[in-house]
């Protein structure tokens, strides 16, 4: 019973600190991919010039 109740707690506390995280990595990656696809837009029109 005490060793199930340690895996809950650890479970939920790794959880808790591997969210954020989480939610950062991929907020930073839609960051980049937006800016990317930003970018790639810029060049196309500059060619186009």
């Amino acid at each position: 019973m005490t060793l199930y109740c340690f895996y809950v707690c650890t479970y939920i506390s790794r959880h808790d600190i591997m969210f954020p995280v989480h939610q950062k990595i991929l907020h930073t990656v839609e960051k980049v991919n937006f800016l990317m696809v930003k970018l790639g837009e810029v060049t196309k029109i500059f060619w186009d010039l």
